[in-house]
């Protein structure tokens, strides 16, 4: 599932929540074998499905080389919640070793000439912001992903946020939200006639979601 938004619309705390719902934010009662939490990677133009899939790695005795799975094998074997950030940035060959999780389930491990299914509960997930122009469509295998959109948040949606997170605040919250959102508009304005709108809405909406 590819969830798709602005930047600070909240995709990754919707993630969040949903998985504490279900049961797959480590506190039990979910599906899977699992139970440990949502596994988070955080891609981008460095990553390499090694890392991601596992290698093997100098043991304790010298000369003695052991199978050390990668997060995403893990994540596959032991049935949970996979949740891939900033995916459009991955590159390709990240996304081919993916390909076999998006359409049958399954995970290649070259290592280990293993194939794996999944194990039940587990599920991968997806975060694109979009901005600059990007659509879903950046994404490698777009076609095979579901996709959510997710809007920016409204201004009242922050003003709660801040409210609740800081009670303390909940008099001024309306006050901090307008200006904390005149504020990050004018960091978003072109600078010498580059940039354009693109990477606007929601700005204002991830600062303060994050507070």
């Amino acid at each position: 599932t590819l969830l798709s938004g602005p930047p600070g619309c909240g995709k990754t705390a919707l993630l969040a929540e949903l998985a504490r719902r279900v049961g797959q934010d480590g506190t039990g009662g979910g599906g899977g074998n699992g139970g440990g939490g949502v596994v988070v990677v955080h891609l981008d133009d460095l990553s390499d499905s090694k890392t991601l899939l596992g290698s093997y790695v100098c043991a304790e005795a010298p000369g003695e080389f052991v199978w050390q799975p990668g997060v995403v094998t893990q994540a596959v074997t032991q049935g949970r919640w996979l949740l891939l950030e900033d995916v459009d940035v991955a590159p390709a060959e990240v996304m081919a070793a993916l390909a076999p999780l998006l359409a049958r389930n399954e995970l290649y491990v070259p290592g280990r000439a293993q194939t794996l299914r999944a194990a039940p509960g587990f599920h991968l997930w997806a975060t694109l912001t979009l901005q600059d122009g990007k659509r879903a469509s950046a994404v490698g295998a777009a076609a095979a992903w579901q996709h959510v959109a997710v809007p920016p948040m409204a201004e009242a949606d922050l003003v709660e946020i801040v409210a609740t997170r800081c009670p303390a605040l909940r008099a001024a919250a309306p006050q901090f939200v307008r200006r904390f959102s005149e504020l990050a508009a004018a960091t978003r304005a072109p600078r010498g006639g580059g940039g354009g709108e693109g990477g606007g809405e929601g700005g204002a909406g991830g600062a303060a979601a994050r507070l």
